[in-house]
């Protein structure tokens, strides 16, 4: 017997032992006497009709549990196809990452094959100017890390030299702001002594000049342009001893301050700047 005849049978309500009953109901209402003392075949035909009825409630009972249970059953196959396809559509986000970052690396990986293939590249130097390079793959990882290292410790050096190189320049820097200073110094110095010497030689022109005031009228003319003459003579040499002394001054300087004034050749842009605040 197949699974649909159990089915079937299980289902579908047999009406045999009903028609039995009606059947032996119909005949004693049409016959009284036919079934007189025959109570036991009555009796056992209801007891059949009863049975028949139980069965038929154990039936339902059992369809109804079965049938809740199917209804648990495919509530769960629900949740589970729910959840099946929420993980499906995350997995199939994931695969369109995925495929995006493989697209990426094989882009990137053909990029790369195309500059590091061996040809002829240029490249700008600091000044501008295009070198011709020709990049090479390495052998393996060893030699990838080695040239690494290597690029490091360069580094490392450089910027050792860099700290080196800012100490020394701010050294000289400190050193030509002490030159600048010494130089403004002696340059005041220099406009206060002159401006003394100037002074003095004007009370000793105006002296003279009320000497010869005294005198006649040409002889006081005459000895005015002798005095000017001598005033201006006197005036040229006093700028020459000046001129002598500066000189002097300025070689002891210079001698004392060798090392400065080397360092003030080695920077052309600190020897502009130092004229410049001389010169104002």
């Amino acid at each position: 017997m197949d699974e649909e005849s159990i089915i079937r049978d299980r289902v579908i309500i047999s009406e045999a032992s009903y028609k039995r009953l009606a059947r032996v109901c119909q005949n004693i209402c049409g016959d009284p006497g036919k079934y007189h003392g025959k109570e036991a075949v009555i009796d056992a035909e209801f007891d059949v009709f009863e049975a028949m009825i139980s069965k038929l409630q154990l039936q339902a009972q059992m369809n109804g549990q079965e049938t809740a249970e199917y209804n648990r059953q495919e509530q769960e196959i629900d949740k589970q196809f729910d959840a099946l396809m929420a993980t499906t559509a995350e997995l199939e986000q994931t695969l369109a990452e995925v495929q995006r970052v493989r697209a990426q690396k094989e882009e990137y990986s053909e990029f790369v094959d195309a500059m590091i293939r061996p040809k002829k590249t240029f490249v700008e130097d600091e000044d501008g100017k295009s070198v011709p390079i020709i990049p090479q793959l390495n052998a393996s990882r060893a030699e990838d890390s080695s040239h690494n290292q290597s690029l490091q410790e360069e580094i490392g050096d450089l910027q050792r030299q860099r700290d080196n190189y800012v100490e020394a320049w701010s050294e000289r820097r400190r050193r030509f702001d002490e030159v600048v200073d010494k130089i403004r110094d002696y340059k005041t110095w220099v406009l206060t002594q002159g401006g003394h010497e100037e002074s003095e030689g004007s009370e000793d022109e105006e002296k003279e000049e009320d000497e010869e005031m005294e005198g006649t009228g040409e002889g006081r003319q005459d000895g005015r342009k002798e005095n000017d003459n001598e005033n201006d003579n006197d005036h040229d040499r006093q700028v020459q001893e000046q001129e002598a002394n500066d000189e002097n001054e300025s070689s002891e300087e210079a001698s004392g301050d060798d090392g400065e004034s080397a360092e003030l050749t080695d920077n052309p842009n600190a020897i502009e700047s130092l004229a410049m605040d001389t010169s104002a």
